[in-house]
Formats: structure tokens, C-alpha cells, sequence
């Protein structure tokens, strides 16, 4: 899980992925630009375009570099094919068995990745001061590492789970915490429509543009997203053809000081099928497999925002309420306006409640109460954020196997219950891991005299069953795309690189 001001990032970026629009021929007016891109250069230049331009031509560049020149020698190349194989599959003991060193219980794999001039090389290590982190040597942009571990465990049922230890760490470069969370409030004020001068409107041909390609958009919603396409033509012009957005901001709930956005972002197989085919084709076929409500809550059990995923409606809604760049509570979905959630120093704990419905084998598993506590640290140097999932959640089975074998048929060919197993699995992850369950801690850090590093672990403990195999293998041959789709992903990533690349000389050659 990503921290507040994180998630708050990752959600608004998700948002322009899905807006779609035309090319701009003509010249945007400077100020809307200058709003557009302000959230970008916040992140990459404390808002100062002069260190925010050559620092994202960097990161385009290595961007570039490590889609087409990335170098992995054959035998780790099949060896992490295999071991991921496996992981898909859920097979614990042949993942546990190919990971190559032993260090104690735990058999591990460990990768490093970097630059080496235009190439991206990645190789296996077994020092672990190649690690990347606050107390690691490596300091160059895009040095990264990964960590894969496993351990049989000895349940009290004397059956054998795994216990999985993943860490992965990456060098982001000169980018400040305060840089981050300026950024996520940038766009968000921008995203809100608030604030805006009169003179930083856009074209209102840009306006035109926007509602032709989203055309359930209200009034309310087109001069931020027409700021956003004139800002990036190049980019929106390519995302055109990945969706639409429905809608951005309501108005029908008038709180003084207070914005609610209700942003609905929406998947069109149709539009990628020209340039992405194959990739068109795997998310038409995600039908009903997923659908998660997705609640972030404070610590006084308040509203924070709101997630909705439906892979049958292939759309995502977000709600919030903000103000001035800043999250505001909510409570039976009356806002709280004069308490926003702030940026400052110290602990902030607060919780996700999830429920999901998952559909496998033609069974469906209902999942409610899913609870994971959250503790955000703002530390001197940067942020850390600490998860854990300790809370069992009710699990319900129903559905036909296969599409015509019942539950309770299974349950009378197959030692146990479907039910039970489902909630045997769940335990193991809630409950293992010598009681301290799922764990999750993420670390951003910027040494005073280097970059800033990016680094994260997971810890759990897994069930080893065959049932558990077969639904996870399922779900997997579901959610995993194969080379053709995924090269169509390569291709999507290009062409936003590319796309990107464009835009950023644009509006440098601009200045």
C-alpha cells in the first residue's frame, strides 16, 4: 500500500491514463500550460522549471533505455521464468526448490539492476550490501534490486505452508519528500477546478475536444481536463484510444470551502483495438472476475476516499472531498471542512476496508470485512509506511465448479470444504507469520548527500494446497497476460514514452 499523499498521486495519475482526446494543432494559451504541467514540475523541480526540465529528460531517458535495451543473461532469465511460473501457479514447494541460494531455512533469489551506459543490465547477486535502501552504496538513478525468499513453516495442523519474504528497493533520483506530497496536492487543485485564473482557461476548442470524446461529461469537468490535453497533446492524444472518463467533478453537493470529486474512469476495448489487439482482447475477457469497493478510512473511523473496481464494466470510480490541494474527511457523506488532512510531521494512522466479490473455476468468493491497518511516519528524511492485515475476513462460496459441479459435491470427493479452505487460507495469511500476519512496509528516503531511494517489503505466510493451486492457477491464467498481450503492454509503454518525451520538449523549448 502507497501512503496517503501516494495514493492520493497514484490515483490522479490513473486519471489522465483513461481521459483520451485529439491532437492539439494549434498554440495553447501559456498560463493553462504552464497549470498543467505545475503538478510535474513540483515533483521533479520544486516547481522551478529550469531543475524540472533536465531531471525529467533524464528520467525519460532511462525510461526509454530500460524499455528497449534491458540485458539478462539466458540462465537467470530462465531461472526467473520458472520461479514466476511457479508463484502464478501457487506452487510453493517447486518455487521453493528453484530459488538457487540458501540462506538458513529461507532459499532466496536476488537481482540487481543498472544503467550501464544506454544499457539497462540486470544480474543475479548474493551480497546483500547490492541492496538498495537508505543504508545501501548505490546511488544512481535507476539502480534497483529485488529479493525474492521463501520458508517452509510447520503449521499447528502439522500441514507444511510457506512462509514469502519479498524486498525491492530503487534509486528515484533528487526528488524530497516535500516535492512528493506538493506534487499530489498540485493536482489535485487542478483536478478540483479551484483557484484557477481566468487567464489560465484553456482553448475552447480544447473544451470542444473533451466533450466530444467523453461526451457524459458536464460543464463542471471540461476546463481541467481541456488544461491537462493542452498541456500534454501528445500524450492524451495517444490516450485517447484507451478510454474514456465519465465524469470528474459533482457540484449537486455544495459544501462551503469543500470540492467532491467523483472521478469515473472507463476502459475501451473498442478504442485500443486499432494500435493494442491482443491487449484489447484480455481486458474484454476479464469479464466478471473482479469487483472490490475499497474504503480508506482516518483514525476516528471517518471517510477518507473511495474506490470502486469492476472488471465486467472495466471502470474505476473515485470519491473524495478536497480543499486548496488537501483531503477532508467525510462521515455519512457529510464532509468535514474544517479538519483537512495534513501534510506535517508525525505519525497519521488510519485503515482500508475492503469488500470484493472474485470469481473462479465458475465459483464466487465474497470477501467483506477485509481490514488492513496503516501508520504513515513523516520522518527528516523522507516517509515510511508500516501495514499489516491481522483482521479475518468472512469469506462466503457459491457458484458451480467448472460451471456445473457444486460446492457440496467437491466437499463430498475432496477431503474438507471448499468453504473451510477458503477460510483456512485467509487465517494462514491474517493469522501466521508467528502472529504478525500480512506485513507491508514501504520507505521513501533522501540522503542528504545523495538521491532519494524508493524501497519496500511483503511478508506473509501461505497456504500450500491443491485446491488452493488450482482456484490461485485460475485466477491467474485470468489476470496474467501472456507474450502477446504483454508485448502489446510493451508497445502501450513505448509509445507513452515516446509520447511523453514529445511534450517535455514541447514545453521546454518553450521556455
Amino acid at each position: 500500500m502507497l501512503s496517503p499523499r501516494s495514493a492520493l498521486r497514484s490515483c490522479t495519475i490513473a486519471l489522465v491514463v483513461v481521459l483520451g482526446g485529439a491532437s492539439i494543432s494549434y498554440a495553447a494559451t501559456s498560463l493553462a500550460v504552464e497549470r498543467g504541467w505545475l503538478p510535474v514540475l513540483a515533483l521533479a523541480g520544486a516547481r522551478d522549471p529550469a531543475r524540472a526540465v533536465p531531471v525529467l529528460r533524464d528520467v525519460s531517458r532511462l525510461w526509454e533505455n530500460a524499455l528497449h535495451r534491458t540485458e539478462l543473461d539466458a540462465p537467470t532469465r530462465d531461472l526467473l521464468r520458472r520461479a514466476t511460473s511457479s508463484l502464478h501457479d501457487f506452487n510453493l514447494r517447486q518455487m521453493y526448490a528453484l530459488l538457487p541460494d540458501k540462506v538458513g531455512a529461507f532459499h532466496q533469489l536476488t537481482l540487481a539492476a543498472q544503467f550501464s551506459g544506454r544499457r539497462y543490465v540486470i544480474t543475479r547477486q548474493k551480497d546483500a550490501r547490492n541492496e538498495v535502501g537508505p543504508r545501501g552504496h548505490r546511488q544512481a538513478v535507476g539502480d534497483a534490486s529485488l529479493v525474492l525468499r521463501a520458508a517452509p513453516v510447520v503449521a499447528r495442523d502439522g500441514d507444511t505452508n510457506y512462509l514469502l519474504h519479498a524486498r525491492t528497493g530503487i534509486v528515484v533520483g533528487p526528488i524530497d519528500w516535500p516535492m512528493v506530497v506538493d506534487a499530489a496536492q498540485q493536482f489535485l487543485r487542478l483536478l478540483s477546478g479551484q483557484g484557477a485564473d481566468v487567464a489560465a482557461r484553456p482553448h475552447a476548442q480544447s473544451r470542444q475536444s473533451v466533450l466530444r470524446h467523453n461526451p457524459t461529461l458536464g460543464p463542471e469537468d471540461l476546463e481541467q481536463l481541456a488544461t491537462l490535453w493542452e498541456a500534454f497533446p501528445r500524450l492524451t492524444d495517444l490516450l485517447r484510444s484507451l478510454g474514456r472518463i465519465d465524469d470528474l467533478v459533482d457540484r449537486t453537493q455544495s459544501t462551503p470551502g469543500a470540492t467532491r470529486i467523483r472521478a469515473v474512469l472507463r476502459l475501451d476495448p473498442q478504442r485500443m483495438q486499432a494500435r493494442y489487439p491482443e491487449l484489447s482482447e484480455y481486458i474484454d475477457d476479464l469479464d466478471r472476475l473482479f469487483e472490490a469497493d475499497v474504503r480508506w478510512l482516518d483514525a476516528h473511523n471517518r471517510t477518507i476516499a473511495l474506490l470502486h473496481i469492476d472488471t465486467k464494466q472495466l471502470s474505476t470510480r473515485i470519491e473524495l472531498y478536497e480543499t486548496q490541494g488537501l483531503l477532508l474527511p467525510s462521515r455519512g457523506g457529510k464532509v468535514v471542512a474544517d479538519q483537512p488532512i495534513q501534510a506535517g510531521p508525525g505519525a497519521f494512522p488510519y485503515s482500508v476496508r475492503v469488500s470484493a466479490n472474485f470469481r473462479a473455476l465458475g465459483l464466487g468468493v465474497q470477501m467483506r470485512d477485509v481490514w488492513v491497518s496503516f501508520e504513515h511516519v513523516r520522518t527528516e528524511r523522507g516517509m515510511e509506511l508500516h501495514g499489516r492485515m491481522q483482521h479475518l475476513p468472512r469469506a462466503t462460496v457459491s457458484g458451480a465448479a467448472l460451471g456445473f459441479v457444486p460446492p457440496g459435491l467437491i466437499d463430498a470427493l475432496i477431503p474438507g470444504d471448499i468453504q473451510g479452505l477458503v477460510e483456512k487460507s485467509l487465517a494462514t495469511a491474517c493469522l501466521g507469520n508467528q502472529g504478525k500476519g500480512a506485513a507491508l512496509d514501504v520507505r521513501f528516503d533522501r540522503r542528504p548527500d545523495g538521491h532519494a531511494t524508493l524501497d519496500g517489503q511483503l511478508v506473509f505466510e501461505a497456504l500450500d494446497n491443491f485446491l488452493v493451486k488450482l482456484g490461485v492457477g485460475h485466477f491467474s491464467s485470468h489476470v496474467m497476460p501472456d507474450e502477446d498481450v504483454r508485448a502489446d503492454m510493451s508497445r502501450l509503454l513505448s509509445d507513452a514514452q515516446q509520447a511523453f518525451s514529445a511534450d517535455l520538449e514541447r514545453y521546454g523549448s518553450q521556455r
